[in-house]
């Protein structure tokens, strides 16, 4: 399926998931390259943090690979030219590294996390609450 999108100005593609992974890249880009058009995020932190993580994910990557002609015919002034360029290479070096993350899927650390608990988060959760009200108890009756 493919439209127009009324808040993007540009045309949308393929199921509703599609659609909305490609308007929160466009969101998530457009407020990093606001921020990087006003000064308040450099080059290097760009480059060595945030866009490695957004193409780190295969939803980064798609959009990018859809979305790249649309950000290269709007952006069309120095600073602009110069944050695609980066975006470019960082997605080159995504592909290079290897694979992306499945985005929803488990890590193997999420995973081993999850086996080496030896009580359910409703028991941790229990136990929390009761020192929480037996710490406020205790704190109430001091103070009086």
């Amino acid at each position: 399926m493919q439209q127009t999108h009324p808040l993007m100005g540009h045309e949308v593609f393929g199921t509703a998931e599609d659609v909305r992974r490609q308007i929160f890249g466009t969101y998530f880009l457009n407020y990093v390259h606001a921020g990087y058009s006003v000064g308040f995020f450099e080059d290097k932190y760009l480059a060595a943090d945030v866009f490695p993580r957004f193409f780190k994910f295969d939803t980064g990557r798609e959009y990018w690979e859809a979305m790249r002609p649309v950000w290269v015919a709007r952006y069309i002034t120095k600073r602009s030219r110069k944050f695609v360029a980066m975006l470019d290479a960082s997605y080159g070096q995504a592909v290079l590294a290897g694979p992306p993350v499945i985005a929803g899927a488990p890590t193997a650390t999420a995973v081993e996390a999850k086996k080496g608990s030896s009580r359910p988060a409703s028991v941790l959760l229990a136990g929390g609450l009761v020192a929480g009200a037996l710490i406020g108890g205790w704190l109430a009756r001091r103070n009086t």
